[in-house]
């Protein structure tokens, strides 16, 4: 069996940007992603998670890299100001310069990280990493770069972040969570509520 690489920051942006399939950790599981731009390691990445489109979100480490790929109002980004970077993924309105294989039902995730490993990575990425959890769709997320089962084409060296499930996501036109965080979504409640009143 092929012993799959384990690449620092550095590394791990060079073989992306020519279209690598990465593990990485994140901040409560281990992922797997590509370059955002790049449909072929996109659709692989589906493939490979035995998963239909269902839009799969955009990681990056600073808001100047995806802005151009959405659409918020002055309120949406004074909120979204006050949680990036952080834990928490936004599902946005996507403008028509977003690539259009990462737009389901005309919305982009985007998550602003502040993971120590994945900011490094985007620092040196024009626009950041596509991003979800590395198992097949159904079965149970890695916890180890070890066990991840995917033929993977490199590791990006790193610890997970520490929460003990998957970090929440809130819908920014739709005022609502698509997936709860026992903690994490009381800790923004109050910064959302303004944006519902």
């Amino acid at each position: 069996m092929t012993k799959i690489p384990h690449w620092t920051a550095m590394q791990a942006a060079k073989q992306v940007q020519s279209g690598a399939i990465l593990a990485h950790p994140s901040e409560a599981v281990y992922g797997i992603g590509c370059d955002p731009c790049n449909s072929s390691a996109y659709q692989r990445i589906l493939t490979l998670k035995n998963r239909q489109h269902q839009g799969i979100i955009v990681i990056s480490d600073h808001w100047s890299k995806l802005e151009d790929w959405v659409s918020v109002t002055h309120q949406e980004q004074q909120f979204l100001s006050q949680v990036w970077p952080g834990p928490i993924t936004m599902v946005i309105k996507a403008s028509d310069q977003a690539p259009r294989h990462l737009i389901c039902d005309g919305h982009l995730g985007i998550r602003l990280t502040d993971h120590a490993a994945l900011s490094s990575l985007c620092h040196h990425l024009r626009y950041g990493l596509t991003s979800t959890s590395a198992n097949v769709h159904g079965q149970t997320p890695a916890r180890t770069a070890s066990s991840v089962d995917l033929p993977v084409d490199g590791v990006l060296l790193g610890d997970l972040g520490g929460h003990e499930s998957a970090t929440p996501i809130f819908h920014l036109s739709d005022r609502k969570w698509l997936r709860q965080h026992p903690t994490l979504c009381k800790k923004y409640q109050p910064l959302i509520q303004p944006l519902i009143d």
